[in-house]
């Protein structure tokens, strides 16, 4: 799996755009078309999973305005590493990435190297960028129109877990083709918060979601369970991925690769 840290600097004044999920997943998905990786248009979602911006100085927070000269930073995670190339590479040479109102240029792009750790390790995931989950959410029609998105205010923990690892499972059986695993993924699940959230999907729809951020806690069984976990750093969990949810992050171990 491949995560590849990117520094953004406002290029102006600007107040903090708070929908820019659609513009981030365009320009990146722009980078891949002009390195010829195309297949996943039409009903796959594009290979990559985004976090938050979030601030580097200190006193700074998401959601304030930003002035020119300041930074942020951008982690984006993918399994394949043409996918991490052809994003650094038309960052390089076409370092603006517009976000609404932020107008920002990329300063650096360094790969990161990250794992979950040996087999025996104990550790922490963390959804830093909120999950978007139904509750019987497994990427099979259901009995409903409308997907019943989990809330705690009407379901339990217990609920969200039974749905992660569904999804989980389906998900690691379609884009990896092996790194499944016969068994928990996670010994413990830590709300943190939910929320709502308005995302706009193309310029004329706007859909509001039900997010929720989690500290997902494990301790690496097997080989096969390090395998699946590892892959999850790469792809994301839940839906909207592509707009920059689900994406899972080490609490700690973050390392330049060489």
């Amino acid at each position: 799996m491949y995560q590849l840290m990117l520094r953004l600097e406002a290029t102006r004044d600007c107040a903090w755009e708070r929908q820019y999920h659609r513009r981030i997943r365009g320009r990146l998905s722009q980078a891949l078309q002009q390195a010829g990786i195309d297949g996943f248009r039409g009903s796959d979602r594009p290979p990559f999973v985004f976090s938050d911006f979030y601030p580097v100085a200190d006193g700074q927070h998401p959601g304030m305005d930003l002035s020119s000269g300041d930074d942020v930073h951008l982690l984006v995670a993918t399994s394949r590493q043409d996918v991490l190339e052809a994003i650094a590479g038309s960052l390089q040479t076409t370092p603006e990435v517009t976000a609404g109102s932020m107008v920002l240029e990329a300063r650096a792009a360094k790969p990161i190297e990250t794992g979950v750790g040996p087999v025996g390790t104990s550790g922490t995931l963390t959804t830093a960028s909120g999950v978007v989950l139904g509750v019987a959410d497994d990427r099979r029609q259901t009995d409903t129109e409308y997907v019943e998105y989990w809330t705690d205010n009407k379901h339990s923990v217990d609920d969200f877990e039974a749905s992660l690892e569904r999804h989980a499972d389906h998900l690691l059986r379609k884009e990896t083709g092996g790194a499944t695993y016969n068994g928990a993924l996670f010994d413990d699940y830590d709300l943190i918060k939910s929320y709502s959230t308005r995302l706009r999907v193309t310029p004329e729809q706007t859909v509001t979601l039900i997010a929720s951020k989690w500290d997902l806690d494990y301790q690496v069984r097997d080989e096969q369970h390090r395998e699946a976990l590892n892959a999850l750093l790469g792809l994301g969990i839940g839906r909207r991925r592509s707009f920059g949810f689900g994406m899972l992050q080490t609490r700690d171990g973050l390392s330049e690769v060489a």
